[in-house]
């Protein structure tokens, strides 16, 4: 059996421009959580050095990373990372997306946690 799960940016996240949306899915196999981050750039400008960053501190040290590198305007960019954890463990998933304007300002977009059962 498969779970999935959904969670999206904070509603009020300053470093997101308006059209530019993030959403997480999770899904669970095996012990593994596989986590989807999505970005869709619905922006006029291009998302330079996009990268996202994720972490379950309830359950493991691990920080895991993925670049995307550049999201241009009216496109859509997926990052999966896999944490393997125990089955029935419980924890919260914390992350944020990174990425760099068109005026080469550094903005931070903190996702809304989402608590996981593995």
């Amino acid at each position: 059996m498969v779970k999935e799960f959904v969670t999206t940016a904070e509603p009020a996240s300053l470093g997101l421009e308006p059209g530019m949306d993030i959403a997480v899915e999770y899904k669970i196999r095996d012990g593994r959580v596989i986590f989807g981050v999505v970005v869709r750039n619905g922006a006029k400008n291009a998302m330079h050095n996009v990268q996202v960053i994720l972490g379950v501190p309830d359950l493991t040290d691990q920080i895991k990373t993925q670049n995307l590198g550049t999201v241009e305007p009216d496109t859509v960019s997926i990052a999966q990372i896999e944490f393997e954890l125990q089955p029935g463990a419980e924890g919260e998933l914390v992350g944020m997306v990174e990425y760099d304007s068109i005026e080469d300002e550094h903005k931070v977009v903190n996702l809304k946690p989402v608590r996981i059962v593995a």
